[in-house]
């Protein structure tokens, strides 16, 4: 699912039954509760630079406003 979507590095563990449609519906779960980089750098008193280089590297950010 995440690689049709473009997310190329991805890990996670699941807990309970491992049967298909479980396992797609913590996918979903999980993809609805991300939280962009402007809320994290808020949340944690962090400027957003520094958020980026935290979580991925050497990458501008983008300024995209919801």
């Amino acid at each position: 699912i995440c690689e049709c979507i473009g997310i190329q590095d991805l890990a996670g563990k699941i807990h309970g039954s491992r049967n298909p449609m479980n396992v797609i519906k913590a996918v979903f779960g999980a993809l609805q509760t991300q939280r962009v980089p402007d809320d994290l750098a808020k949340a944690r008193g962090m400027r957003l630079v520094d958020v980026y280089h935290t979580y991925y590297g050497n990458i501008k950010p983008t300024f995209v406003r919801k």
